[in-house]
């Protein structure tokens, strides 16, 4: 009985290990930010896109709030790479001290692939004083049970808010 079991807890393990998904890097120099604030904002035509469902699932629920989703993406971002950035519900002027950045949303992707992995896709425009940027943000993980609209969006932003900050201030 005991062996049996070691059996079932080894193919248990093995399938935990080869099913969890490794982190997308990014390198994010924070001596570029040391001085500075980052200041996010959104378009507002943004808050109009809904999340369009590819493939087959389960379930319904609601749209999420962009406005809300988005200012928690960058409040969590900031934590997580100890660089002093802020949500802003207008947008900032820059300054020597201020780096404003506007986004906009162009659309949103849920797609599901054969039942057992799902990718949110979110085509983000990036603004900036001298130049525009377009970046997809995405969140891919494997389905065991749920996931919701508002936490596959958070974090398809925060991957976009990484992707923008790698490549803009290196």
């Amino acid at each position: 009985m005991v062996r049996l079991m070691n059996k079932y807890s080894f193919l248990l393990l093995l399938v935990f290990v080869t099913s969890c998904k490794t982190k997308k890097q990014y390198y994010i120099n924070s001596d570029s930010f040391s001085s500075k604030k980052v200041y996010f904002s959104l378009k507002e035509g943004s808050s109009y896109q809904k999340v369009k469902k590819i493939g087959e699932h389960i379930g319904n629920s609601r749209d999420p709030n962009i406005y809300d989703v988005f200012r928690k993406s960058v409040e969590e971002l900031s934590e997580e790479i100890n660089i002093d950035l802020f949500y802003s519900p207008k947008y900032i002027f820059p300054n020597d001290s201020v780096i404003s950045v506007m986004a906009d949303i162009k659309n949103i992707d849920w797609v599901f692939i054969n039942g057992t992995k799902a990718v949110m896709n979110v085509n983000i425009d990036y603004m900036l004083p001298d130049q525009n940027i377009s970046i997809i943000g995405t969140n891919e993980y494997k389905v065991f049970l749920a996931g919701t609209k508002s936490g596959n969006l958070k974090n398809s932003l925060k991957d976009g808010h990484k992707q923008i900050l790698s490549t803009l201030w290196e």
